[in-house]
């Protein structure tokens, strides 16, 4: 395994500077899941499904598979300070494969920033097959590669410096002799297909140590007359005449069974279902179904945990409330337009005071002049916005506070932005760990939304549900990518 750091900003609440570094090989089984892969190693075991680098409170965002190719993406949650980005590549031919995986991390520790990328890559070759007979007995290369342990980058966690924020105790002793399955995930619960495509769902199955363990389970499609079918590994692949509609399946484990569902919908529609709060860009939704065992696969007890409706209340709970405070300071507003005189032509005018959109960010284009607190500046574009905006409208990055430009301040030097889809990033940071392009700056960066007018339907965040005018990119409030209102 080779490893190569990227430093940006690093204070010295950050802890220790990651270290470039050279980790040997050694022997490791790969055997096929469906259409993923597991890679097993001495004391880890590596599925194609998920990230190879693995943290607290990363969750897979998207994740394909074609012939010899695997893709996934992992993030962190919107209000996690500790905001990662990894993705991983495996190819494959007749013989060899290759891992790449590039990682952005972005960390808030004791008021400073601390910023770095990472590249990982692993060659494998293979040494025997299936059912072959062992060769004789030679010396192994010296430059033999396989999946081993990846140690946890030594980043600090917030608050803690000099500890590793996403460290975690080694599992080899406990996962060496995993116990029976009495837990099994499965995302996404609803997925989004056009006719002709496929998809697989993503299993993982657990002991009641936490430990992984290869997941047992059957697969059923109940929609009569659907004209869809799913594999034994989860692989759903939609007949290039299907029609428009929902198709149910279950899934099923230890004696229990979860339902997930199939939204087979024509390209026009599939665009309209990806403008909705409900799906990702991927066109999945970001709820697990989850079965939890009493004890082994044979265990009569069991329960099938759903979270889409209890997020969906939530949401409307949260809408609700927002849509209430809204019109309770409209009244407010109006009744104090109402008690108070205008101005006369010759009165000095009160200083500018913005309402805040969703996360406190003001109208783009306008000064941020909120009198009472300190102001939050972009590090790629240097826009300043009022405290209590926690990522950048323009391009998506965390905002830190300072003073733009100030002598002695503590943002001198500017971050870049991709150029392939304009999210910024910190002083440092060379290239986009999602696209691989190098970054620009922030005034050269022209998006293509700038081509034609400005939407007059506006934007909405698919993840908190704050709305923006139609020349925000990213949301203020967790940096998710703004969609258009239908």
């Amino acid at each position: 395994m080779t490893e190569r750091w990227n430093i940006g900003q690093w204070g010295t609440a950050c802890g220790p500077r990651p270290v470039s570094r050279d980790i040997p090989g050694g022997q490791a089984t790969v055997v096929e899941e469906g259409v993923e892969l597991v890679i097993t190693s001495s004391d880890r075991a590596f599925r194609t499904a998920t990230c190879y680098e693995t943290m607290p409170g990363l969750v897979q965002s998207s994740h394909s598979v074609t012939q010899r190719s695997w893709q996934t993406r992992c993030v962190s949650a919107p209000g996690d300070p500790r905001q990662t980005t990894l993705v991983t590549n495996l190819t494959a031919t007749d013989t060899t494969m290759s891992l790449d995986e590039t990682g952005a991390y972005q960390f808030r520790v004791s008021g400073q920033n601390c910023t770095a990328s990472a590249r990982r890559t692993r060659n494998y070759r293979l040494a025997l097959r299936k059912g072959e007979t062992a060769p004789p007995a030679v010396t192994p290369e010296p430059t033999a590669t396989a999946a081993g342990t990846m140690p946890a980058p030594p980043l600090p966690a917030p608050g803690a410096a000099g500890q590793a924020p996403f460290s975690r105790p080694s599992t080899a002793g406990k996962c060496a002799e995993p116990g029976e399955p009495a837990r099994l995930e499965v995302t996404p619960v609803r997925k989004l297909l056009r006719p002709g495509e496929h998809f697989t769902f993503r299993t993982q199955a657990f002991d009641a140590s936490g430990c992984a363990v290869p997941p047992k389970v059957s697969w059923a499609v109940t929609t009569a007359g659907a004209r869809v079918t799913v594999s034994p590994g989860g692989m759903v692949t939609v007949a290039d005449d299907a029609e428009d509609g929902t198709v149910e399946m279950t899934v099923a484990f230890a004696g229990k069974a979860a339902r997930v569902r199939v939204e087979v919908a024509t390209p026009a529609r599939y665009e309209a279902l990806l403008s909705t709060a409900s799906a990702t860009d991927a066109g999945e939704s970001e709820e697990a179904a989850t079965i939890v065992a009493s004890g082994s696969l044979s265990a009569n007890s069991a329960v099938a945990q759903d979270g889409a409706r209890a997020r969906k209340t939530t949401f409307v709970v949260i809408i609700g409330t927002l849509a209430l405070g809204l019109a309770v300071l409209g009244f407010l507003l109006m009744r104090r337009n109402a008690t108070n005189p205008p101005e006369s032509a010759d009165s000095t005018p009160a200083p500018i005071a913005y309402i805040a959109a969703p996360g406190g960010a003001p109208p783009l284009g306008a000064p941020a002049r909120l009198t009472g607190s300190r102001n939050v500046i972009c590090p790629s574009c240097r826009s300043e916005f009022s405290a209590g905006t926690t990522f950048c409208p323009r391009d998506g990055n965390r905002l830190a506070t300072g003073t733009a430009g100030a002598p002695g301040g503590s943002m001198t030097l500017a971050g870049g932005v991709c150029p392939t889809c304009g999210r910024g990033y910190d002083p440092g940071v060379r290239t986009c760990p999602v696209h691989g392009d190098e970054l620009v700056p922030a005034a050269a960066y022209r998006p293509r939304a700038e081509a034609g007018p400005v939407p007059e339907r506006g934007k909405i965040c698919p993840s908190c549900g704050g709305r923006y005018g139609g020349e925000a990119t990213f949301c203020g409030k967790d940096g998710t990518a703004l969609v258009l209102v239908n």
